[in-house]
C-alpha cells in the first residue's frame, strides 16, 4: 500500500507540472487503484478491486484523455461530436470526489470473518472430491441452453441466459474436482465461447469470462509480480485486439438486423493484427477505444442537461429501481425497463439513439447526479460502493459453509463489472442472478439429492 501510494504521488508531482491539478490527481488515483488490483491478484478474488479500477479508468482517466487529446479541437472528436460538453473544472468537481467515495465504499472493512483464499480452496477441493460428474452435467445444461436462447421468448430469455452461463460454472467444477480430462474440458469450453463470439459478433462475454476465470484460478496462489504484470498485460492486449477487429468484423457480417458468422474473416483479421501489431494502435482505432471507454462523456452530457432542461429527480429513479428489481413484471406490468433508454431520453435529451439501435446508459455516477446533484451524488456513490462491498463480503461468508458458491461468482456478480449500467439495470440483474443461484442449489438438493 505504501509503495503504491509513493508511486502514485510521484506520478502526481510529475503530471502537475504539465496539466491542471485535478486531472493530475485523477490519473494518479487511477494508477494507485490499478496497482492495488495488481497486488490483489493471487492474494484474493479481486472482484471489488476490478470494479474500483474500472470506475477510475472510465470516469476519470479516460475523461482526462478526452479533455487533453480528443477535445473539441481534435478533428475526429469534432467530426463525431464525442468531446466532453461540460467544462473540465465543472466535470471533475463532481466526478473526482464521487469516484473516490465510491472506491472508499468498496474498500471499507465490512463484515469480519472472511477467510483467506487458501482456506476456501482447500474446503472447495474437499467438497468436490467425489463430484467430478457434477461439472459435466452443468456444462451439458449450459450448452443446451445456449442453443435455446435464440428461440426463447423475451420474457424468459434472462433465465435461459443464466442457464447458458452454467457452461463456465461447470468448467470450474471440473477444474477443482479430481476429473481426469480437465484440459480437454477447458479447451472445449473456451472453443465454445470463441465460437459464440464469432457467431454473434459480441465479444464482451469472451473478455469477461477470460479475465474472471483467470483471476479465480489464481486466487490463493503465490504469484510473482512479473507474472501479475503479464496476466494484466495479456488482458489489456486481448481487449485492444478485440476492439481493433470488432468494427471490421461486424461490417462484414452484419446487415441491418441480420447477423451472420464468418470464421474465416475472423481468423484473417486476428492474423493481420498479430503479424502487424501496429494495426491495433492506428489513430482511428485508438480514438474509437478511447470514446468507447469514456463513460465520463455521458456523465458530462447529464451534467449539461440537468437541471438546466430537466430538474433533479430527488431520488425517484433510485426508489423505482429498488421497487422494480423486487417486483415481478406480472404484478407490475408497467414497471420501468432496464437498459437505460428512458433515462437517456429524459436526462440526456437523446431520444433518437434507441430508435437507431444505439444503446448506452448514464451509469451509476450519472444517475447519482440526476437524483441528488453534486454533493448528494457523492454521498450516494459512497453508499453504492458500500452496497457492492456488502454483497460480495456476504457471499464470501456464505461460502464458508457452501464452498462451491465461489464457482458461481462469475454468474452471480456479472452485473458488478458493467459500470455503465444504471441502478435499475444493476439491481435487476443481480437480484435475478442471486435468485437463480439459490433455486439451482435448492433444486439440485431436493430433486436429484445432489449437494452443489
Amino acid at each position: 500500500m505504501i509503495f503504491n501510494l509513493f508511486i502514485a504521488t510521484v506520478l502526481f508531482i510529475f503530471l502537475a507540472a504539465h496539466i491542471v491539478w485535478y486531472e493530475a490527481i485523477a490519473l494518479a488515483l487511477s494508477l494507485y487503484f490499478l496497482l492495488d488490483l495488481i497486488d490483489s491478484i493471487g492474494r484474493k478474488m479481486p472482484f471489488l478491486e476490478i470494479v474500483a479500477t474500472i470506475a477510475f479508468l472510465t470516469w476519470l482517466a479516460m475523461p482526462v484523455v478526452a479533455y487533453e487529446v480528443f477535445n473539441e479541437y481534435d478533428v475526429l472528436a469534432k467530426l463525431w461530436v464525442t468531446f466532453m460538453p461540460t467544462p473540465a473544472p465543472e466535470y471533475f468537481s463532481y466526478a473526482l470526489p464521487a469516484t473516490l467515495l465510491f472506491a472508499l465504499g468498496l474498500k471499507m472493512p465490512l463484515m469480519g470473518g472472511v477467510w483467506k483464499m487458501p482456506h476456501y480452496n482447500a474446503r472447495l477441493k474437499n467438497h468436490l472430491a467425489n463430484k467430478s460428474y457434477v461439472g459435466i452435467y452443468l456444462i451439458v445444461t449450459g450448452i443446451v441452453a445456449t442453443f435455446l436462447i435464440r428461440i426463447t421468448p423475451e420474457a424468459l430469455r434472462n433465465i435461459v441466459q443464466n442457464f447458458a452461463l452454467l457452461t463456465y460454472v461447470g468448467m470450474f467444477y471440473v477444474l477443482y474436482s479430481p476429473f481426469k480430462h480437465k484440459t480437454k474440458v477447458v479447451l472445449f469450453c473456451v472453443g465454445l465461447t470463441l465460437a459464440q463470439s464469432i457467431s454473434s459478433g459480441m465479444y464482451g462475454q469472451l473478455v469477461f469470462m477470460t479475465v474472471i476465470s483467470t483471476l479465480i484460478l489464481l486466487a490463493g496462489k503465490k504469484i510473482k509480480w512479473r507474472t501479475k504484470i503479464l496476466v494484466l498485460g495479456g488482458g489489456v492486449f486481448l481487449i485492444f485486439l478485440i476492439q481493433s477487429i470488432k468494427f471490421e468484423y461486424r461490417a462484414g457480417t452484419w446487415s441491418g438486423l441480420e447477423r451472420s458468422a464468418d470464421p474465416s474473416l475472423f481468423g484473417q483479421l486476428i492474423w493481420q493484427r498479430l503479424t502487424n501489431p501496429s494495426e491495433i494502435f492506428q489513430p482511428e482505432r485508438i480514438f474509437n477505444m478511447a470514446v468507447r471507454a469514456n463513460q465520463g462523456n455521458i456523465v458530462s452530457k447529464v451534467m449539461s442537461h440537468v437541471p438546466k432542461f430537466e430538474p433533479f429527480a430527488q431520488g425517484r429513479t433510485v426508489l423505482n429501481a429498488v421497487t422494480a428489481s423486487l417486483a415481478p413484471r406480472f404484478l407490475w406490468p408497467d414497471k420501468p425497463r432496464a437498459g437505460g433508454a428512458d433515462m437517456v431520453c429524459r436526462y440526456v435529451g437523446d431520444c433518437e439513439s434507441a430508435l437507431r439501435g444505439i444503446s448506452y446508459n448514464v451509469g451509476p455516477i450519472g444517475e447519482a447526479y440526476i437524483n441528488f446533484g453534486k454533493i448528494g451524488g457523492c454521498v450516494f456513490m459512497f453508499v453504492y460502493g458500500l452496497l457492492f462491498n456488502f454483497l460480495f463480503k456476504k457471499a464470501l461468508l456464505i461460502a464458508r459453509n457452501t464452498p462451491s458458491l465461489i464457482l458461481w461468482f462469475p454468474l452471480l456478480f456479472i452485473s458488478f463489472f458493467t459500470m455503465e449500467n444504471d441502478v435499475l439495470s444493476f439491481l435487476n440483474s443481480f437480484v435475478k442472478s442471486a435468485f437463480f443461484v439459490f433455486v439451482m442449489f435448492k433444486s439440485a438438493n431436493l430433486l436429484f439429492k445432489i449437494s452443489l
